[in-house]
């Protein structure tokens, strides 16, 4: 005994135990059917009575070779093993079976700390295990796990798990339970698994208000839950269907037998109200005295046959194609909202302010329909998606589509391609987007991690501002005097300004940590004219992300994001627990004023009274040009085998644009004149139909293709301020690009009127920043500076005030795609232009044709 007894070879038997571990169980196109070697399976058996191979099961587990890639058939005859057995993480494929669970028991009576007071831990990947018991005997006085499973891809099948208090600590990775009964009283399914339980038995040995299941999902990013799915629930007194471990707990029965065991409230929020909008508790179609909803907390759902269709299938646990389609509904109204002791209407998505966040997974097809019930036209801007080929969805009014009109819908329909992190959705036409945002987290396909630690949690960030006055209102007045609009009355971070701005103890938001855990802050800028400095007092932040693009992990104390940007943090609640501020204020090093009000939030370490006066952090000075010069640099992407940083080092197309302020004549202005901005001197007019349908339709007359690549009159530009001779060119007039050629384009500030950092986004592409600089571009010497290794990859970046920044792309996604000033008050003024990328020759090559429902013009 002591070494495995039976290899198979290509027979008959091979390919029923290779049935039982894939086909068996839920992932039929699991990755193991890429790592495991189908040709041979290794078959031990375990018998007490010594007429096995072993006697102890863990003996068998721990005769399997470290990182084997072979099937391990374990088959355990019929007995009692009072055994605590752990399965490493580095011994996968391996199938533990045995004759019948009435007469195979595995069984311990360990408590103490829930993850190791298990009787059977799995830690492997692809496991499996049938017709076993197993059970904790500790009692009723404490946890007591009987089955805690976390590794990945790993089925049980008629097995009986039995304890009191956490029985099954369905801990991580996905899973699934098939005819298995699960016995508990406490709490007894929990964790942060995303498992399928299919015609399972649950039985609750509660007396008074037990809790069938707790589970632990800590960010609407994860694609974890519950679903319960044709089960039956039974138990000897009242239970709970579930209560939140995790603030966005998410459990779903369908079609599930229901006896008078459970409580008519059916769920509780563990004694935190919050929970209660963030959670989701789901039941479908289920049956028997405990399923009338009628009693139900309201913060539970009803499913419709579409919304419980995601839950009904092994898809949720990664049985079928890595892609989904992920479905939204954008209602677009006017609400009363009050900040700064002021209500006032604003449009809105879905009644939120900000709007609702999308997720999706790398890979997955997004549809959000829009339907307009605002007085203003409306258009929403994917802002960062690439949308290759599919310019019908990126969004901006008149460049690629005509907006939404009121009464109307449109749907929006695009695939993630290539891209995981943090985006951001905003309405692009007029000034709307002041309040219609919201973010966009795109997490990485099944199985990828994350290439910094993982999270404990995550949040999402927004920054943004808030005007006491109706902006469009704002804008017109502007407009028809030549003059900018009134500047915001206050900054917001999640929509809130913080405590202190008048009338906003309520309109704070407040963030609660753990003390030793680490967690990942998705902050984006949504402001709409200011860049903005971020902090934490008395802690860190660790950059690990930008625009969508993993980067080399850098600590600082405070970050720079301009309009349009997004940036990634770890931040470690590492100090003394108390309450810390969070802050957001202007930075502006031109000579120009700005609302230099600070917004703040709470950072909140758990347990600590809300009474607690919260710590002030120290932000660099508005115009610290030292600390955003320094910042800047320090961004590198992470170029690494998985996530290389492909810059051209060739260029086909060398472009060089001056940004200016200007002064055009208006004979219904002040003072008969406006303020102006231009690209090469070229003010552009927004079309009265979308450049993108003239462009594939070649509808005469729209735009000029003939944007030049250079200024007309060179200058020194970053010299004395030009006061005089600042009326510019209008028209529009757009760059055409051949398809995949590489493009380099130098952006570069002038002193017309007045130097001032300019942040530029451009539509349906990622660029690499090669080098940046204070004063003139130098053709001759700053090219040989420029970084072609591991420049930050980004979609929106910042030309410093008085300087220059070089980009370079490579332009193999057909469309018309703008470019523009991201600060909303240059781009009204002109401030923008676009590409006209041709198609190319491949059959992927062109401009896919327009979706049926296209708005009109």
């Amino acid at each position: 005994m002591g070494t495995m007894a039976m290899k198979i070879y290509n027979s008959y038997d091979i390919a029923v135990l290779f049935a039982i571990v894939v086909f068996g169980s839920f992932m039929a196109n699991s990755a193991a059917t890429g790592t495991m070697d189908m040709s041979t399976a290794i078959l031990a058996r375990v018998d007490q009575s010594g007429n096995g191979d072993f006697k102890k099961i863990q003996d068998a587990i721990d005769a399997v070779p470290s990182n084997n890639s072979e099937l391990y058939f374990i088959l355990v005859k019929p007995g009692t093993y009072r055994e605590k057995l752990q399965v490493p993480a580095d011994k996968p494929f391996i199938t533990l079976s045995g004759t019948l669970a009435s007469n195979t028991i595995i069984t311990w009576g360990d408590t103490g700390e829930i993850i190791q007071s298990a009787t059977l831990s799995v830690f492997a990947s692809d496991f499996v295990a049938r017709s076993l018991t197993i059970q904790n005997t500790f009692g009723t006085s404490g946890k007591a796990v009987a089955l805690r499973v976390e590794g990945d891809r790993v089925a049980f099948y008629g097995c009986k798990i039995l304890s009191y208090q956490d029985t099954l600590l369905d801990d991580a990775g996905r899973h699934y339970y098939s005819n298995c009964y699960i016995e508990g009283a406490t709490d007894f399914i929990c964790g942060n698994a995303a498992s399928l339980f299919e015609r399972c038995h649950l039985h609750s040995l509660s007396t008074v208000d037990g809790a069938i299941t707790a589970q632990h999902r800590n960010s609407p990013s994860e694609d974890t839950g519950f679903t319960f799915l044709g089960c039956k629930i039974t138990g000897v007194g009242t239970a709970l269907l579930g209560r939140p471990w995790g603030p966005y707990s998410r459990v779903v029965f369908a079609l599930t037998y229901m006896s008078s065991v459970v409580v008519p409230q059916g769920w509780d929020d563990w004694g935190d109200q919050s929970k209660q909008s963030t959670v989701y508790y789901g039941e479908y179609q289920c049956y028997g005295p405990g399923a009338n909803r009628t009693k139900r907390v309201g913060w539970s759902k009803s499913l419709s046959n579409q919304e419980a269709t995601p839950f009904l299938t092994k898809d949720m646990i990664g049985g079928q194609a890595e892609s989904a389609v992920k479905k939204y509904q954008f209602d677009i109204h006017v609400r009363n909202v009050s900040r700064l002791c002021h209500a006032k209407p604003i449009v809105t998505v879905n009644g939120m302010f900000p709007g609702p966040t999308i997720y999706a997974r790398e890979g997955d097809r997004v549809l959000v329909n829009v339907t307009n019930s605002a007085q203003y036209n409306m258009s929403i801007h994917w802002h960062g998606l690439k949308q290759y080929r599919n310019g019908w969805a990126d969004g901006p009014a008149y460049i690629t589509q005509c907006p939404i009109k009121t009464g109307n819908s449109y749907v929006y329909d695009f695939n993630v391609t290539a891209q995981r992190g943090t985006l951001w959705w905003h309405a692009h036409i007029f000034w709307l987007r002041a309040t219609v945002y919201g973010a966009i987290v795109i997490m990485p396909k099944q199985g990828t991690p994350f290439p910094f630690p993982q999270p404990e949690s995550e949040e999402n960030i927004l920054l943004g501002e808030w005007w006491n006055n109706d902006v469009e209102a704002l804008v017109k007045q502007g407009n028809k005097l030549g003059l900018p609009p009134n500047m915001s009355d206050a900054h917001t971070i999640n929509g809130k300004p913080g405590p202190l701005f008048p009338c906003s103890d309520k309109h704070t938001f407040a963030m609660e940590v753990e003390q030793g855990k680490t967690y990942l802050l998705r902050i984006i800028n949504a402001a709409l004219n200011d860049q903005l400095f971020f902090a934490i007092a008395g802690h860190n932040l660790t950059v690990v992300e930008v625009d969508a693009v993993y980067t080399k992990p850098f600590t600082t104390q405070a970050i720079l994001i301009a309009p349009g940007q997004t940036t990634n943090v770890l931040v470690q609640a590492s100090q003394v627990p108390s309450r810390y501020f969070m802050a957001a204020r202007p930075f502006m090093d031109a000579p120009l004023s700005i609302d230099n009000k600070t917004a703040k939030a709470i950072l909140q370490y758990k347990g600590i009274p809300t009474t607690v006066l919260p710590i002030l952090p120290q932000l660099p000075a508005p115009n610290d040009t030292t600390f955003a010069l320094s910042y800047n640099a320090k961004l590198r992407s992470l170029n690494s085998p998985q996530f290389p940083a492909n810059v051209p080092t060739k260029v086909d197309r060398h472009l060089f644009y001056t940004i200016g302020l200007g002064i055009n004549p208006c004979p219904t202005c002040l003072n008969g004149t406006q303020l102006t901005a231009s690209l090469n001197n070229i003010t552009f007019v927004m079309p009265q139909i979308g450049l993108l349908q003239a462009h594939y339709f070649n509808i005469k007359g729209v735009f000029r293709t003939d944007f030049p690549d250079h200024p007309p009159t060179p200058f020194n530009y970053t010299g004395a301020p030009l006061t005089a001779n600042l009326g510019t060119k209008l028209g529009t007039r757009l760059s055409k690009v051949a398809f995949n050629s590489t493009v380099e384009l130098v952006l570069q500030d002038t002193n017309l009127l007045s130097v001032e950092s300019h942040p530029f986004h451009l539509h349906g592409y990622n660029f690499f920043v090669v080098g940046a600089g204070v004063g003139n571009f130098d053709p001759s010497k700053d090219p040989s500076k420029f970084n072609l290794v591991d420049p930050p990859e980004r979609n929106t970046v910042g030309v410093p005030t008085g300087g220059w920044t070089a980009i370079r792309f490579r332009a193999d996604n057909p469309g018309v795609w703008f470019m523009h000033c991201h600060l909303e008050l240059h781009t009204s003024w002109g401030l923008k232009t676009a590409f006209v990328v041709e198609n190319g020759k491949g059959p992927d090559q062109s401009v896919l044709p327009p979706p049926k429902d296209l708005p009109p013009c």
